[in-house]
């Protein structure tokens, strides 16, 4: 949520008259696949014309740039939004298993580190019960889009392992996960007691974790390959995690976690701050330092900001976005589709001047495609 009211600040960089160029109120910037550093922070870096690239266009809906995971085969699945509802378990499976790869440390599915495409699955109310647990890859994001997320019941779990194809060692230890950016999971409720063991997360940075609730067993912030040892991590970020066990950050060089209930929050590598959490901590503490446990510290704060991320959500067939103040339909916002596996995806000149005349005519904001 961008305050635009001062009219020194501009988000898109507008050519205009001057008499234009202060846009009033609120605008709500929406990335659906928020797990991209270019698409928040810097909106300005992408907005350079070039007559060489088809770019991006504005849609007339929002339901026009869904797509269905029928769309993808074996060896392609075009960039995009895709909805899957109805509590189907086994489509969800097959196709997070598509986009995140197999369940193994070596492999990729359609994306890896330097791939251009990018994915949001949003998934609808219900119970979707899998054959397994599939692997959250780059540049993708799963969110449930139902208002409580409870009503998006997700099991075995999604998971995160080592990314050990670089050093040919499918037990690697380095880098583990220390590459494990760019992909996030937010508004879900994971049961995973039928896992037999901790949720493997082994994420690092630009990888946050929003408003999960997670029965059945422990989060744990890293992958353990078969000798028992946790690959390296270097995160990260939790907010508004509900667990009705532990969050156990494992080899996390460092990490925040914000607005959460756990039982109990252990131990990562170094640097770790709790702001505003319910629960225990591991360990007795080096009171000279104020540490919760020795040797590593710790950062215990109480500021009750809690800065929510918009988000999408379906009620009764009706598209709207959700802040931490209202609802908007989805209907009054700029829909911003960008070019195919394009990278970085071009916004001309004329469409910036579409997009702030909207803006000034009372659109809401902009959603923008992965």
């Amino acid at each position: 949520l961008v305050d635009t009211s001062d009219s020194k600040m501009s988000i898109l960089k507008p050519n205009m008259d001057t008499n234009k160029s202060n846009i009033a109120g609120k605008v709500v910037i929406l990335c659906v696949l928020l797990t991209t550093a270019f698409c928040l922070p810097r909106v300005d870096t992408l907005l350079k014309e070039s007559p060489n690239k088809l770019g991006a266009t504005i849609d007339n809906s929002f339901e026009d740039i869904l797509r269905k995971p029928s769309e993808c085969t074996d060896q392609s699945c075009p960039s995009g939004a895709y909805f899957i509802e109805g509590g189907n378990g086994e489509e969800l499976y097959a196709f997070g298993s598509l986009l995140g790869g197999p369940q193994s440390t070596m492999d990729h599915g359609m994306t890896d580190e330097y791939s251009k495409t990018r994915y949001a699955v949003l998934v609808g109310e219900g119970t979707y019960k899998m054959p397994g647990p599939f692997k959250l890859g780059y540049y993708t994001q799963v969110t449930g889009v139902a208002d409580n997320r409870e009503l998006v019941n997700i099991s075995p779990g999604i998971d995160v392992l080592n990314n050990c194809g670089k050093s040919g060692d499918p037990n690697c230890v380095a880098p583990g996960g220390l590459d494990n950016f760019w992909r996030s999971i937010s508004n879900l409720k994971l049961d995973i007691s039928e896992l037999g063991h901790p949720l493997f997360f082994g994420v690092s940075q630009a990888s946050p974790i929003r408003d999960l609730t997670i029965t059945g067993n422990s989060i744990l912030m890293c992958d353990i390959n078969q000798y028992g040892q946790c690959g390296y991590t270097s995160g990260g970020f939790i907010s508004g995690i509900e667990i009705d066990a532990n969050i156990e950050l494992g080899s996390q060089q460092q990490f925040y976690v914000t607005q959460s209930k756990f039982q109990k929050l252990t131990a990562g590598a170094w640097n770790i701050v709790s702001n505003n959490n319910q629960g225990g901590y591991e360990g007795g503490g080096d009171p000279n330092v104020h540490n919760t446990w020795s040797e590593y510290p710790l950062t215990e704060t109480t500021s009750e900001v809690h800065l929510k991320a918009p988000k999408l959500v379906l009620e009764e067939n009706v598209w709207k976005v959700v802040t931490d103040k209202e609802k908007i339909l989805v209907d009054d916002f700029i829909v911003l589709s960008l070019g195919s596996n394009e990278s970085p995806t071009v916004v001309s000149e004329e469409l910036i001047q579409q997009i702030n005349e909207q803006l000034m005519d009372g659109a809401k904001g902009v959603i923008v495609e992965p």
